[in-house]
């Protein structure tokens, strides 16, 4: 093999400190807590190498140099930390927001004191296994004591979230604690508390690449906890994870190859391995934020028609009150309409018999509207009752045709009736529905006919009972037909012979046919062809 097992090593904790510390700030890169994650990932990446090839130069120069890289990066790594935590917790880093520059100021300036001075290490020795043991100036205990305060605020600072943290968000700071106390433990032990202790022991080198190999825990489960709880959706997480993975896989393969053409051939295949997941992971991302702009779009359509249910629901409401106060003095007026008709206040003269008929026409009108009105907010709400009971259609047709022959009559219209030649049984129906659906068709035939006749049809189709109404009137335009049933919509000539249809009537009486179980069609040859309105009902009983 062309590397040893620590290398190996080494090179896999690098790369997950790079991948991941690359990968949460490319994820969010404005956010403070992203951005100082991947400082300190970055900084251990620099601690991690300086403090390895250390031990493995021969140059006195470098070795130092090497060193000294060592002290400086594993200041700025505890410092990161710091800032990490700080940002973790809002109610601290908004009220002191001088600290992020405060944490940037201290590392600075310790790296200059490492580098140009010997006041933190004055020096360096090889013992006899050639390992590189630093020799501390003045500020040596100093600089010991700094990382070791500062790793312990950083861990404190967790647990002070964790506490006050809610249920949800209590399993991502159990991650962060266990990443950031493993690698923090393990470093301080073999790096700081226990070096004299250790120093002189033949595997020295490797206690001392423990603390920098713990490095792969605050990778790991912090880097973890951020995307898995603050970024991605499982989805997503489990795709990345899975590529994850297989990047480590051949990414690991390129340092277990016997010869140069295989360490090539591998460097190759990690290459384009990394090509196609970036793609593949761009094509994930880009599906989930367009399931996340659908799904807030749906949640707003969601918000929006509660509103507009609740609106509607406050219309309704309205139009139910204000119908019942209207229908009181409406009946009334009717009565008193009636009563001077007859004669009962005195005879009148032709003139005001005439104008007390337009009245009461005109009245009789506003009684229609009032009820309609009443219906549709009760059948919008879900308040209208039915009665039903076994009941003769042919008796609830037969009284309508008295009633409605005269009023055809006064609109020089011929209005027949056609009944079964074996009688219809009675079924369940509420007898005052029907009454009014049945009504209102033959109200309409006579409104919307000039002229010619009408013509009203009773008759059994096997187990329902068919009324058909056909008229010679305006007809019906064949794309008007599908928007007839519903409320304030008439056809496109309706309002030049009926001005004072309220496009309410179909919408009710589709209702209560559909209440019964049956269905109320339309058909019409065309605008001035006249149309049909067709009704059926189930023949059934409870």
């Amino acid at each position: 093999m062309l590397f040893e097992g620590d290398l190996i090593m080494l090179f896999v904790v690098a790369f997950l400190l790079l991948f991941l510390g690359g990968f949460v700030v490319y994820k969010n890169p404005k956010s403070w807590v992203h951005r100082s994650y991947a400082l300190l990932s970055f900084s251990l990446l620099v601690w991690i190498f300086s403090s390895y090839f250390e031990d493995t130069v021969a140059s006195p120069f470098y070795g130092d140099l090497l060193l000294r890289v060592d002290f400086s990066s594993a200041l700025f790594a505890a410092f990161f930390l710091l800032l990490f935590c700080f940002e973790l917790s809002k109610k601290i880093i908004d009220r002191f927001s001088y600290f992020r520059w405060a944490i940037f100021l201290f590392p600075v300036v310790g790296s200059l004191l490492i580098f140009f001075s010997d006041y933190v290490i004055s020096g360096f020795y090889t013992d006899s296994f050639g390992v590189l043991i630093p020799t501390f100036g003045m500020f040596g205990f100093m600089y010991n004591f700094l990382i070791v305060a500062i790793s312990l605020i950083s861990i404190s600072l967790i647990v002070y979230e964790y506490k006050s943290a809610g249920q949800a968000e209590k399993a991502q700071y159990i991650y962060l604690l266990i990443g950031i106390s493993l690698t923090v433990t393990v470093a301080l032990l073999t790096n700081i508390l226990l070096t004299d202790y250790i120093k002189n022991s033949p595997d020295y080198g490797v206690y001392s690449r423990l603390g920098i190999f713990s490095s792969v825990f605050i990778a790991i489960f912090p880097g973890y906890a951020m995307l898995r709880y603050r970024l991605l959706n499982m989805k997503v997480i489990a795709t990345e994870s899975l590529s994850f993975i297989i990047l480590l896989v051949t990414f690991v393969q390129i340092f277990l190859a016997e010869n140069p053409y295989q360490l090539l051939i591998r460097g190759l295949v990690f290459m384009a391995m990394l090509v196609l997941i970036g793609m593949l992971l761009k094509s994930v991302e880009t599906e989930v934020e367009r399931k996340e702009e659908l799904q807030e779009m749906a949640n707003k359509l969601a918000i929006t028609n509660e509103e507009l249910k609740r609106l509607d629901n406050s219309k309704s409401e309205f139009i139910s009150i204000a119908s019942h106060q209207l229908r009181t003095p409406l009946t009334a007026i009717k009565g008193f309409l009636s009563l001077i008709l007859e004669g009962s206040y005195g005879k009148i003269t032709p003139q005001i018999e005439d104008v007390i008929n337009k009245v009461y026409s005109a009245n009789g009108h506003l009684v229609e509207l009032v009820e309609n009105l009443l219906n549709v907010s009760r059948i919008d709400s879900g308040r209208i009752q039915y009665q039903f009971a076994p009941a003769d259609i042919t008796e609830v047709i037969r009284e309508l045709a008295d009633s409605m022959t005269i009023i055809a009559k006064g609109r020089g219209l011929a209005l027949s009736f056609t009944y079964p030649e074996r009688p219809i049984e009675p079924f369940d129906m509420d007898v005052q529905k029907i009454r009014e659906v049945v009504s209102n068709l033959i109200d309409n035939a006579i409104k919307y006919t000039k002229e010619g006749s009408i013509a009203v049809s009773l008759e059994r189709r096997g187990d329902t009972a068919r009324i058909t109404v056909s008229d010679t009137g305006i007809g019906i335009a064949p794309e008007d037909i599908h928007q007839l049933f519903q409320k304030f919509r008439r056809g496109a000539g309706a309002g030049k012979v009926n001005v004072s249809g309220t496009g309410l009537g179909l919408y009710v009486a589709k209702s209560f046919v559909d209440a019964h179980g049956g269905s109320l069609s339309i058909e019409s040859d065309g605008v001035g062809k006249g149309s049909r309105f067709i009704v059926e009902l189930p023949l059934r009983k409870k």
